[in-house]
């Protein structure tokens, strides 16, 4: 999933939790879950950014003289 359709997803996930709790469809605590579950976000952006393609067109996980796809010599 490219960068800006992972920030799509979740802004509207965010939205829809947010408006389903409005409406009074569930007691949910966002401050809780916030407090417990942050340190999932910096994880998943590093995670994200680990995968996300370099200017040179090849995954910053791979090393720099191999192609993506090839095994290491």
């Amino acid at each position: 999933m490219m960068r800006g359709q992972f920030a799509a997803v979740v802004l509207v996930l965010v939205g829809a939790l947010a408006l389903a709790r409005n409406l009074g469809v569930f007691d949910f605590d966002f401050g809780e879950v916030l407090r417990v579950w942050w340190p999932l976000i910096p994880l998943c952006i590093g995670l994200i950014l680990f995968r996300t393609p370099n200017p040179e067109g090849r995954p910053s996980s791979t090393p720099k003289g191999a192609l993506p796809g090839q095994d290491k010599p």
